[in-house]
């Protein structure tokens, strides 16, 4: 049976309001901002049709490299082969440190950033999150496919969570 995607929005909902105190008045200024990334089963814009997601810890000082075309311990068992990403959500869970995403020492995947090497850095209790939902911004093959993830706090390990949507082959 083949993997299919049942649903899937990334949501990002921000509401802001600001208020000056004034002599004879209290002015406010608020703002709500709102997209939706709606994703439907397939491989072209605006689909896919797999995702992949998990809690890590990181020792001090320590790194990882993910192979986005081989992640262990995918839904229901299974690994998971990425040819093009749609989104990823990185959440720094411990606020003791800041992570580096990107900058692996070979076959880099650097979709989400604009030079090769260039890194991502996340900070300390804080988030990442990456949405291209055409088709090819954010392709994975054999030469580019390794996600480099280091805990740059060097005092204490940390932990994280990383979901990745995205389309198989």
């Amino acid at each position: 049976m083949a993997v299919t995607l049942k649903s899937c929005a990334v949501l990002v909902d921000v509401r802001s309001v600001v208020k000056d105190g004034m002599d004879l008045s209290s002015p406010e200024d608020a703002l709500t901002l709102l997209k939706n990334f709606a994703f439907t089963n397939g491989s072209a814009a605006a689909q896919a049709h797999e995702h992949w997601h998990d809690e890590r810890t990181l020792t001090l000082g320590a790194n990882e490299e993910l192979n986005l075309q081989a992640l262990t311990n995918g839904p229901f068992g299974r690994t998971v082969a990425f040819t093009d990403i749609r989104a990823i959500l990185f959440v720094a869970v411990d606020a003791t440190g800041n992570f580096e995403l990107g900058g692996a020492a070979a076959n880099a995947w650097e979709a989400w950033v604009k030079a090769a090497g260039d890194i991502r850095l996340v900070k300390k209790g804080g988030v990442d999150l990456w949405v291209a939902p055409t088709d090819g911004d954010g392709a994975v093959s054999g030469t580019v496919k390794q996600l480099k993830i280091l805990n740059a706090d060097g005092a204490n390990s940390q932990k994280y969570r990383i979901w990745i949507l995205g389309t198989t082959s």
